[in-house]
């Protein structure tokens, strides 16, 4: 069984070895918020000082999590913030577990594991045929 699968999916198997998967990407987050939070200044020129704290607060979520960050800084700050995160695609899950997930970067080969020697249960026992004894078969061939 094990390997038909890994003959089956050989060619998908090695093209993923090496590759790694981001869980949150840092750039993707600032672009975002870039994207979303800028203003024009009286001269013309875009301004991302908004986007910065929002950013800046999204790397304190990193760094301290997220318990800590929102008993440090006042409520309505903190809701502001995470609002601001949340309208861009993050979900509260997310922000509430950016600190466990510090190292964002996972091998592909751990995300895609697959061990053949627990597919079944514990509990499992693989049943057994009446023709699986040889004398069975012998005595239903002369049966017939």
């Amino acid at each position: 069984m094990r390997e038909l699968w890994l003959s089956s999916f050989n060619d998908i198997l090695l093209a993923i070895r090496g590759a790694e998967m981001n869980i949150y990407d840092d750039n993707k987050i600032r672009r975002l918020l870039n994207d979303s939070f800028f203003t024009i200044t009286k001269t013309g020129k875009m301004s991302y000082s908004r986007a910065n704290k929002i950013y800046q607060f999204y790397r304190s979520l990193l760094n301290d999590g997220y318990q800590f960050v929102r008993s440090s800084m006042p409520r309505n700050t903190f809701w502001r913030y995470e609002q601001n995160l949340l309208s861009i695609g993050l979900s509260k899950l997310q922000l509430q577990n950016l600190q466990q997930q510090k190292n964002n970067v996972i091998p592909m080969f751990r995300v895609i594991d697959i061990d053949f020697n627990k597919q079944r249960s514990a509990w499992y026992q693989e049943p057994t045929s009446f023709y699986d004894n040889n004398e069975n078969l012998l005595l239903f061939k002369f049966a017939s």
